[in-house]
């Protein structure tokens, strides 16, 4: 609050509120209200939610900026914003009573706040220009994006979908779903901010649990659905995160069921997230009516990061870290992290935000040896269930012996593609309980041709120096 607002002025405000509008309004819109930066023209108000600024502001606005001006002091202008917010523009209210109190007042101004965040992101009127894509703010990240997504057959169809949504040629309805974790938040971030981007001016509207349960209650007890429907209807492309946690709130599935459905009709995108398949949710609490429209859509699930994957996220983190502390990861501790720390997204990240702790806190001189990744990951690594499979040691071996997967699986029988073959046929045998069978499908042989080259390995580790130096950092890699 401000200085110059004394507590015996807010209670003479919202006393004279009370008693203008009486007790049922008062405590839906007017009691939570707080005061934020005030001048000796303008004062601002802050309001619960974007719902009760947006309210207070259309249908209340220059009776409450009378008010202000009787019981604190006369304003030119009064603001209306929700917590935390940006006012998204300022909407002239015609003013009524101020005028007969204050001559310079010019009414209400009500900057109501919707930011992205919590409703929707307000679009200027037709004569202002359109609110830029840095206003994007609250839980829209600008920094999680389409172009640093990292892309591998875990999550590829789910960036694909999300892509054709933001160019107009995707199904109306796409759901992702997917662990905690997996990457399902940075794309609903990106679809936000690269639709903006696209197409400026129109209105995206990011709904999140509680944003929704908070708009539906403050419109059940203040008898405005209608109104709360329609203001939603004013919106191009509408998000929604953590479906799930709707279960037992029968009221709010009711209202974005039927949110969602009014998209369809008009033919606007809808992008929806949580952690259950359509069936899922269905089985454990949410509305059929709501599940239904999911599934009925494209329903897409993203998998568990695996080591590929972990991977490209820590070498686009090294870049970052080089080009910041021009400190350099070497490739194989970035290999070593990536195939150790067997986690979510959002986890893995949170393992290289420790190393990079880690790394400015050795003592000076400290090499990077890999005794020290190990000891500096050894709370990380401890809390790890080490799971190698043949294609994290079919990935490893191309990568280090420097040659594609394409290129392993083809029929060539050059010198370079078949030791890579027999150094990947040893390490599957020694590190996994793989049948020759197995190990043989991944390179496209049988299984006397895996035989034959486990033994061929063997000797060639022994008597060639590089041969057996990259068998062995395979081996370092994977813990063995």
């Amino acid at each position: 609050m401000s200085s110059r607002i004394r507590e015996t002025e807010l209670a003479a405000f919202k006393q004279g509120l009370k008693e203008f509008y009486g007790a049922d309004i008062y405590h839906s819109y007017f009691d939570p209200l707080m005061v934020g930066p005030c001048n000796e023209t303008c004062a601002t108000l802050v309001a619960k939610n974007r719902y009760a600024a947006d309210r207070i502001s259309s249908s209340y606005g220059d009776d409450v900026h009378a008010i202000w001006c009787e019981r604190v002091w006369p304003v030119e202008c009064l603001e209306v914003k929700e917590e935390y917010g940006v006012p998204s523009y300022i909407r002239p209210v015609p003013d009524r009573r101020a005028a007969a109190l204050m001559a310079p007042a010019r009414g209400l101004q009500a900057a109501v706040s919707v930011p992205i965040s919590h409703m929707e992101a307000v679009t200027a009127p037709d004569e202002m220009d359109a609110a830029p894509v840095e206003n994007l703010n609250g839980t829209v990240n600008p920094d999680q994006t389409l172009v640093n997504f990292c892309v591998n057959e875990t999550n590829r169809m789910a960036m694909m979908a999300v892509e054709r949504l933001v160019d107009g040629s995707g199904a109306q309805v796409t759901y992702i779903y997917g662990n905690n974790g997996y990457g399902k938040s940075h794309l609903l971030n990106a679809a936000c901010t690269e639709y903006d981007a696209r197409f400026p001016g129109r209105r995206i509207m990011f709904l999140t649990y509680e944003s929704l349960v908070a708009d539906v209650s403050d419109a059940v007890v203040s008898n405005s659905v209608k109104e709360l429907r329609a203001h939603l209807d004013h919106t191009d492309l509408l998000v929604f995160d953590d479906v799930q946690l709707l279960r037992g709130r029968k009221r709010t599935q009711e209202e974005l069921a039927c949110l969602i459905e009014r998209f369809q009709r008009r033919g606007k995108p809808v992008l929806v997230a949580g952690t259950m398949s359509p069936e899922e949710l269905n089985e454990t609490g949410i509305a059929p009516r709501l599940s239904h429209r999911l599934g009925g859509g494209a329903s897409v699930r993203i998998g568990h990061p695996d080591a590929t994957l972990r991977l490209q996220i820590a070498t686009r983190w090294a870049k970052t870290f080089r080009e910041r502390m021009g400190t350099e990861v070497s490739e194989r501790h970035l290999n070593f992290i990536a195939r150790r720390c067997d986690v979510s997204v959002r986890e893995f990240q949170g393992v290289l935000e420790y190393f990079e702790l880690a790394i400015m806190a050795r003592e000076p001189g400290q090499e990077m040896t890999d005794d020290w990744v190990r000891t500096a990951l050894g709370e990380k690594l401890a809390k790890q269930v080490v799971r190698t499979t043949l294609e994290d040691i079919f990935v490893y071996t191309a990568h280090t012996f420097g040659v594609t997967s394409a290129e392993m699986r083809s029929t060539s029988r050059r010198r370079a593609l078949v030791r890579t073959r027999q150094a990947f046929c040893l390490a599957a045998r020694k590190l996994t309980d793989e049948s020759l069978k197995a190990i043989g499908g991944m390179i496209g042989r049988d299984h006397t041709t895996v035989m034959h080259s486990v033994s061929q390995a063997e000797i060639f580790a022994a008597s060639d120096k590089d041969f057996g130096q990259k068998i062995n950092k395979i081996f370092e890699n994977f813990g063995s």
